[in-house]
């Protein structure tokens, strides 16, 4: 049994054991399915009781408004997380971006450079002359450093080379180094990025009443499956947290269709190894408030072409069963 402390609300502190199965494949409470498991919410456990009334959708939540863990072990992700001890914010303080000293969040950067994902591969030639770039992230493919760059020409985030950022040197200094962890996890089911998508899952929003436009982007369960992207070709992010939670779910790296994902039995707050967030359809009068069951996020690893074993969360219905992980 592993345990770690919980802080209810900020104000009572309770233990939660966390149990997993070293090496078996699925959430009781979610039913089995051969080599896989059904994503149909179970009834409502303390973490989702704490959330039905709203959810925060920026990177900063309010005290009291989330169920926090803190996390004082050498293991997991961070200090500051939700639901699990891997499921946690960039940095304990500060939002998932790197920011300006005036808080603004627009890099400069050169135009017509190539864009690259998890593997090394080029996705296209980012045209814009600003990026966003997320706290701690940075690879380096063929001997060049690359930041993570968000909503680039490719309709994706995606890796852009340090050099071709008019500020390298300030970004360089101030980015930091997050990569998420495996530690001691054990291996569960293999599986990979699929080549399809739910169209009807993907319009569902992850945020209680959002003010983002219908569709299946902008705080909605799409931006967390496989997706067309301009080049083309489907792929999705690996995310350092799971959306719903306050966490702001930074992407942390991206990769095609295909790409063998390796899941790990993760402890969380409820015992099984996969996070459970609410999904919301549109009411008569437009607003995002009728319960449409939930999106499942289990976490894992991809093994990149580069070598690297690149960690983090993809939402279950982004995958199918696949075998060969490494």
């Amino acid at each position: 049994m592993r345990r770690f402390h919980v802080i209810l609300g900020l104000i009572s502190s309770v233990t939660v054991a966390c149990s997993g199965g070293a090496g078996t494949d699925g959430d009781a409470s979610f039913g089995q399915l051969t080599g896989g498991e059904q994503t149909t919410a179970a009834a409502p456990d303390a973490a989702e009781e704490l959330s039905a009334g709203g959810e925060i959708a920026s990177d900063e939540a309010p005290e009291g408004s989330i169920q926090t863990l803190r996390n004082d072990s050498a293991r997991g992700n961070g200090s500051v997380c939700v639901g699990s001890i891997y499921n946690c914010k960039l940095r304990p303080s500060g939002g998932n971006r790197l920011a300006h000293v005036d808080n603004s969040l627009d890099w400069g950067v050169e135009r017509d450079v190539e864009i690259l994902d998890g593997n090394g591969d080029v996705l296209g030639i980012n045209k814009t002359s600003t990026i966003k770039i997320n706290y701690g992230t940075r690879r380096t493919f063929n001997g060049k450093r690359y930041i993570y760059a968000m909503s680039t020409t490719n309709r994706s985030s995606a890796w852009f080379p340090l050099d071709s950022v008019k500020s390298a040197d300030v970004v360089d200094e101030r980015l930091g180094n997050v990569v998420a962890r495996i530690d001691d996890l054990a291996k569960m089911a293999c599986y990979e990025v699929r080549n399809d998508i739910d169209d009807e899952l993907a319009s569902k929003k992850v945020v209680l009443d959002t003010k983002e436009p219908p569709g299946p982007v902008g705080e909605a369960a799409g931006d967390y499956l496989a997706r067309v992207r301009a080049n083309g070709k489907r792929s999705v992010n690996i995310a350092f947290s799971v959306p719903g939670l306050g966490l702001g779910s930074p992407a942390v790296d991206h990769f095609p269709a295909g790409t063998k994902f390796q899941r790990l039995d993760v402890p969380t707050d409820r015992g099984l190894p996969s996070l459970d967030i609410k999904l919301y359809s549109a009411a008569s009068d437009g607003h995002f408030t009728v319960p449409a069951g939930a999106l499942k996020f289990i976490y894992g690893y991809v093994v990149s072409k580069t070598g690297d074993k690149r960690a983090g969360w993809i939402a279950y219905d982004a995958l199918k069963v696949s075998e060969g992980c490494l």
